[in-house]
């Protein structure tokens, strides 16, 4: 009885064996993550986000501007770049959210508030995010 528990051991230990390397665990980052510097970066992709102003009076549009490459290199025109704002509300869709999508590695939104505040805008695209800041200060005349 003890060999054949010695026996199944060793086999199920055997089928276990392809599944495993020399790595440890805690010795290495999962294959999915990479280090990055300045813009979100995952599985090779790299956010970054700009405002074409960061300070405006309310009710003036504001263009958030995003470039997305995988690996140093534009990522495929049409990929998806999700926008939400906790402030204000993007032009094309009346709403805190849109969708854009890429050309040459470019996406634009534009957006604006009806209200003095300031806007936390956070982009999304293969699971990378960045946030800029915009501040709508009164509207002139209000």
């Amino acid at each position: 009885m003890r060999t054949k528990h010695r026996i199944l051991i060793t086999l199920a230990a055997a089928a276990l064996l392809p599944a495993c390397d020399n790595t440890s665990l805690f010795d290495t980052q999962p294959p999915f993550l990479t280090s990055g510097s300045g813009t979100g970066n995952v599985t090779g992709t790299s956010v970054s986000i700009s405002a074409s102003n960061n300070v405006v009076p309310a009710t003036t549009p504001v263009s958030i501007s995003v470039g997305v490459t995988q690996g140093n290199t534009p990522v495929p025109d049409n990929t998806s770049v999700s926008f939400t704002t906790n402030f204000g509300y993007f032009t094309d869709s009346s709403s805190p959210t849109t969708v854009a999508r890429t050309s040459n590695g470019l996406a634009a939104a534009s957006m604006t508030s009806l209200q003095a505040g300031i806007a936390t805008v956070t982009v999304t695209v293969a699971g990378v995010s960045q946030t800029v800041t915009v501040t709508f200060t009164a509207p002139p005349g209000g």
